[in-house]
C-alpha cells in the first residue's frame, strides 16, 4: 500500500520524504530524500520507531519553516530532558495497572494535536493486551451511552490546553459521574485544576511545554502505560503474541 502511494506521488511529481526505521526497503529506496531513525533492529519496541517517528517529523516541519539549526537543536534537547521527567511521572502507572483484571479494557479520549496518541494508544493496546480498546474524540465522548462500565475498564484521557478548556473539564466531570475509572494525563497547569475538579481520577502530570513537544511526550506517556500493564500481565511489550503470529505467517516460521 505505501508503495502505490509512493509510485502514485512519483506519477504527480511530487517530492517524497521517507522517514524510516529501514534503509533498504523498497519505501526509502524510491523516495527522494530518506530520514533514518536508527531505532534498532526489526525486533526492537516499536515504541522507539513510533517516538523517533514523531521527533524526525517535527524536526522536518521545524526545518520546512526555515527555523535556524539552534531552534531546532533546543527542541530535540528540550525533548530529550522532559522525556526523563515523563518517564518519572509515569511510574505511577505500575499502581494503575495493577487494578486492571483479567477482562480488563481501556477507552482512549483526546483531541487536537494529541489525538494521534489516542490513535496509536488504541492500536497498540490490541497489540500487546488483545484487549477491547475504543477511542473517541472528546465530544464525541461526552454523548456516548451514560452505561457503567464493568470493574476493569479504564478512560484515559490525553488533556491539553486549548481555548476549550472549561469544557473539557465539564466532560470529565460527567464521565467521573458515570462512574467510570479515569486517569488523566496533562501538563501542570491544567493537570492541578483536573486534581481539584476530580479528587478521585488518578492523574499524570506532564511538565508545561510548546503543544509540539506536548505531542511527543503523550506517545512515551502512553508507551509506558503498555509496558507496565504488559509486564504486570507477564506479557513481553516488545515480542507480544499477536506480532510474533504476525511475523510467523509473513516469514512462514513456526508459532
Amino acid at each position: 500500500m505505501i508503495m502505490e502511494l509512493i509510485e502514485l506521488a512519483k506519477e504527480k511529481r511530487i517530492s517524497i520524504v521517507c522517514i524510516t526505521n529501514d534503509i533498504y526497503s523498497p519505501a526509502a529506496k524510491y523516495s527522494d530524500m530518506m530520514i533514518p531513525i536508527h531505532a534498532g533492529e526489526w525486533k526492537a519496541p516499536r515504541t522507539k520507531v513510533i517516538t523517533l517517528s514523531a521527533l524526525a517529523s517535527l524536526m522536518l516541519a521545524s526545518a520546512l519553516a526555515e527555523k535556524s539549526k539552534d531552534d531546532i537543536k533546543e527542541m530535540v534537547d528540550e525533548v530529550a530532558h522532559m522525556s526523563s521527567k515523563v518517564i518519572e511521572e509515569s511510574a505511577a502507572w505500575k499502581d494503575y495497572a495493577e487494578g486492571i483484571n483479567e477482562t480488563g479494557a481501556f477507552t482512549f479520549v483526546g483531541y487536537g494535536s494529541n489525538y494521534p496518541a489516542v490513535y496509536y494508544a488504541k492500536a497498540k493496546t490490541k497489540e500487546v493486551l488483545r484487549w477491547r480498546s475504543d477511542l473517541y474524540q472528546i465530544e464525541e465522548f461526552a454523548h456516548i451511552e451514560t452505561v457503567a462500565p464493568s470493574p476493569g475498564q479504564y478512560t484515559v484521557f490525553l488533556v491539553n490546553n486549548c481555548k476549550k478548556e472549561q469544557r473539557v473539564l465539564e466532560i470529565l466531570e460527567s464521565a467521573s459521574q458515570m462512574q467510570r475509572e479515569l486517569i488523566i494525563a496533562a501538563p501542570c497547569s491544567l493537570g492541578e485544576e483536573c486534581r481539584k475538579a476530580l479528587p478521585l481520577a488518578k492523574c499524570v502530570i506532564l511538565p508545561d511545554v510548546s503543544e509540539n513537544i506536548l505531542s511527543i511526550l503523550f506517545y512515551i506517556v502512553i508507551q509506558l502505560l503498555h509496558y507496565y500493564t504488559a509486564l504486570i500481565k507477564n506479557i513481553d511489550p516488545d515480542n507480544p503474541p499477536t506480532r510474533i503470529f504476525a511475523r510467523g505467517v509473513a516469514f512462514n516460521e513456526d508459532t
